[in-house]
């Protein structure tokens, strides 16, 4: 089996695949951000009195729902306001992202030609891959992906077709949360 796709990833793309990269709650951020909060409002209550326990609940929990406040305020702030702008300038700043590649993909590799080179990548060298409804992203590091946007049959059948070679050499799928 030998199949190739062409890709041209526009801005908008590139802007779908960090909000898809950059999980809008991230579960494990939010416990443990929300477990030092809570342990800062106790401790600095019982600094305060340290014979009142209700005192120490009620100011653990005011530190706490401004702390969730802030958290959204700056997770709402990221997402329209930082992510767009981030996107604009590595889309004006990154060439390549600006010119169309082919994938092609085989049982052992998949395989990235642009303008730029060539490059082999074998599917077990995959670090875990992401699949929404726009669009395939396929990790080689926790930072470092490739974009795949699934515009049109052609693209969906594309990335039906790599998803199955990325299980089958058991890349695991990214959690989106």
């Amino acid at each position: 089996m030998n199949d190739q796709l062409v890709i041209h990833v526009g801005e908008a793309d590139l802007l779908t695949a960090y909000r898809a990269h950059y999980p809008v709650f991230p579960r494990n951020r939010i416990a443990i951000g929300a477990l030092l909060v809570l342990l800062l409002g106790i401790s600095l209550a019982l600094l305060d009195d340290p014979a009142d326990a209700r005192h120490a609940a009620a100011y653990a929990g005011a530190l706490l729902l401004w702390a969730a406040f802030l958290f959204f305020v700056l997770q709402l702030a990221m997402r329209r306001w930082w992510m767009p702008r981030y996107t604009r300038r590595i889309y004006a700043q990154q060439v390549d992202l600006r010119t169309p590649f082919t994938l092609n993909w085989t049982e052992d590799r998949l395989t990235t030609v642009s303008a730029n080179g060539t490059a082999h990548i074998a599917w077990d060298d995959f670090h875990r891959w992401l699949r929404t409804d726009t669009m395939l992203l396929i990790y080689r590091s926790d930072a470092l992906f490739h974009i795949v946007p699934l515009h049109g049959k052609e693209a969906q059948r594309a990335a039906d077709a790599i998803v199955a070679l990325l299980q089958k050499a058991d890349v695991p799928q990214k959690r989106s949360t």
